[in-house]
């Protein structure tokens, strides 16, 4: 599927489209003005992971920590 309408019969008709990446399977999925409704960050196993680091504690000094 790359894209989808709903809401054609109620007279709010509302368009998203669908972007993966073949290499990865990551997936984004944009409405019609192009903002990301949605994403999914698959790890090697394909479970979604989400977009953190699930094994940074956030903390200063931690090897982890992104900015």
């Amino acid at each position: 599927m790359l894209a989808e309408q709903t809401g054609a019969d109620s007279g709010s008709p509302s368009l998203t489209w669908e972007h993966l990446n073949p290499a990865t399977g990551d997936g984004r999925e944009t409405d019609s003005s192009g903002r990301v409704v949605k994403a999914t960050h698959l790890d090697p196993a394909g479970v979604d992971v989400g977009e953190s680091d699930p094994f940074s504690s956030g903390a200063v000094g931690d090897p982890q920590r992104v900015g």
